[in-house]
């Protein structure tokens, strides 16, 4: 079984100052052309936390760590190495998850990400849809499973435009699995931050660790570990919400 590491940061000024050391000049370049501040932020955010997340792995420093792309056009590390990793944002926050075992992808939505009618239709399939429907909260069980078909489709490196009604997930908090045509991949969902975060992995998750990271100043990070968030039913979060009917 897969342990799966996630990682959480807020884009802030300071948080922002700290990544920037991390990242390569192809990156920096490529945040510079966003024309929108907060997309230029959470892109140097992003790749800064991943590339500090990937050197402490390897063992290399972020100016060594060489990236490339799959076959199926998802970033890996360059030399061989069994680490997988994937970067999901929701321009608060930026989620990093990375695994050792199999392939992992993730995604986060707020919570009270608005119903977007064409999704609903054109990207979910009929079991997904009358499992929304049939939901206490319709409006979260829409975000999970949404982010569910994005995290299962990262994980194995197909393009959300490439056929998602073939991912059929199960639109819930907590561990399940998901199917892409012959392929079973394992998903855990949880609230977080007023976020559903999705994780998924095409082996089975042992564990899935989050730590909160903080800038400190001088280049540091303070990380906030929440060792085992593996059994997630009961979330507190999820207690203070109000459900959400959608009009589907």
């Amino acid at each position: 079984m897969a342990t799966i590491q996630v990682d959480l940061c807020e884009v802030t000024p300071a948080s922002v100052a700290v990544a920037r050391a991390y990242v390569s000049p192809d990156e920096a370049l490529r945040a510079a052309r966003y024309r929108c501040e907060a997309q230029r932020a959470c892109s140097i955010l992003a790749h800064g936390i991943k590339r500090r997340q990937l050197s402490r792995e390897t063992g290399m420093s972020a100016e060594q760590l060489r990236l490339t792309v799959s076959r199926h056009g998802k970033p890996v590390l360059e030399c061989a190495s069994p680490l997988s990793f994937n970067l999901a944002h929701t321009g608060r926050w930026v989620a990093f998850a990375l695994s050792r075992q199999g392939e992992v992808g993730i995604d986060i939505e707020p919570v009270d990400r608005c119903f977007d009618r064409r999704l609903y239709t054109e990207a979910l399939n009929d079991s997904e849809r009358a499992a929304i429907e049939a939901a206490h909260d319709s409006a979260l069980a829409f975000v999970i499973c949404w982010t569910q078909k994005e995290a299962v489709l990262k994980a194995l490196g197909e393009p959300m435009a490439y056929q998602p009604k073939r991912v059929c997930s199960t639109p819930r908090l907590g561990g399940s699995r998901a199917t892409c045509g012959a392929l079973t991949v394992h998903v855990m969902s949880w609230i977080e931050l007023g976020c559903v975060i999705s994780v998924a992995s095409t082996l089975r998750a042992g564990a899935v660790r989050m730590t909160r990271m903080e800038p400190r100043g001088s280049g540091h990070w303070m990380e906030h570990v929440r060792q085992d968030i593996s059994e997630v039913g009961s979330n507190p979060e999820k207690k203070r919400l109000e459900p959400r009917r959608i009009r589907c």
